[in-house]
């Protein structure tokens, strides 16, 4: 077997395990990549206390939501994020992800699964990076 395909070998055989645990989403390409109808697994918070869903279902997925919408009406992502403590701007969230150029192509689709294909995406890259 040639050098350069055996060096391939294990760069698609982690794409393709990626995908097989992504098979929910090949199946259902609108759906999430987790179960939002059980509650979370944080074990810091009491049984009690636990929401459905989890981070995804809960803060990313609204905030997708959110941003599209704000998209829509301005024209532009929104300045001002009204969801953290008595709002602040849009630049202060560390997790909103303004100068992420992956998490734009996310807005730019706005299907909640485009956030389970850029999980994949992600874990597939970081294999690569690994086995190099």
């Amino acid at each position: 077997m040639n050098r350069r395909i055996a060096g391939l070998f294990p760069v698609v055989a982690l794409a393709v395990l990626a995908l097989c645990v992504a098979g929910r989403l090949e199946a259902d390409p609108g759906a999430w990549l987790v179960d939002g109808d059980r509650p979370s697994v944080d074990h810091a918070m009491r049984p009690a206390e636990r929401p459905l869903g989890n981070d995804l279902t809960g803060v990313y997925g609204p905030r997708l939501a959110w941003i599209k919408a704000g998209i829509a009406r301005l024209g532009r992502v929104p300045a001002w994020d009204p969801s953290g403590f008595g709002g602040r701007p849009g630049i202060g969230n560390p997790q909103a992800g303004l100068f992420y150029p992956p998490v734009w192509i996310v807005w730019r689709f706005g299907a909640p699964s485009t956030l389970a294909w850029l999980t994949v995406v992600h874990l597939i890259w970081g294999g690569i990076g690994v086995y190099t």
